[in-house]
């Protein structure tokens, strides 16, 4: 007798898991294909045009950054020397995140974006971790002439003597030593693999064959 309550009872458990479960995927289905609509509406709109990435001028990517079944979009002006993340967040298009002229690195398993610069007397390495919904800085290096992907602002130290100014490290905000930053930032890519973007052309082919 106790056998059979035990099995009714690990079955009723079964189905009410497989329940919630699929509940959860229809949602994020249903989530994903509400942001794509809505990115395919921000790049035909004219607030494109006022983000600098205007409709025929650049190109785009979908990468899910955090892996939760809902995709960000990249779009970029000129190769990757400037372009913007949006996230879906809250039932709009939000930018999370513009830069320009740098090397970056998405590691969606970890939820880290790194951007790696050396350009002109700079030499930036900066990491950031995505959430789902905003961007937080969690390292950074940088000589000379430093961007922050967060806010697009960007540093000038024209006027300090070229390629002598000292190295900054920080760790969530903090400045630590070269060693301690080496260290947390092979913590914070430990196992992290990395993916790259497909990159595709802002056009009407494009645009309804991915979003």
């Amino acid at each position: 007798m106790r056998s059979k309550i035990l099995i009714i009872g690990m079955a009723v458990f079964l189905i009410g898991f497989l329940f919630v479960s699929t509940e959860n995927t229809q949602a994020a289905t249903k989530k994903s294909e509400q942001a794509l609509k809505a990115y395919r509406s921000y790049l035909l709109s004219s607030q494109a045009e006022a983000d600098s990435i205007g409709w025929n001028q650049g190109q785009f990517a979908l990468i899910d950054l955090n892996q939760d079944g809902i995709s960000e979009l990249i779009v970029t002006g000129d190769g990757m020397y400037r372009f913007h993340i949006y996230a879906y967040v809250n039932g709009k298009v939000k930018i999370i995140g513009s830069g320009y002229s740098g090397d970056y690195s998405f590691y969606p398993n970890k939820k880290l974006i790194c951007l790696t610069r050396v350009h002109g007397g700079d030499d930036v390495q900066t990491y950031y971790r995505f959430d789902g919904k905003k961007m937080s800085m969690k390292a950074e290096k940088h000589g000379c002439d430093y961007m922050n992907l967060v806010t697009g602002e960007l540093k000038d130290t024209e006027n300090e003597p070229y390629g002598y100014e000292p190295y900054i490290y920080k760790v969530k905000g903090k400045s630590v030593s070269a060693s301690k930053y080496k260290a947390y930032v092979n913590r914070l890519k430990k196992g992290a693999r990395k993916k790259k973007l497909k990159l595709m052309d802002i056009t009407q082919k494009n645009l309804n064959k991915y979003l």
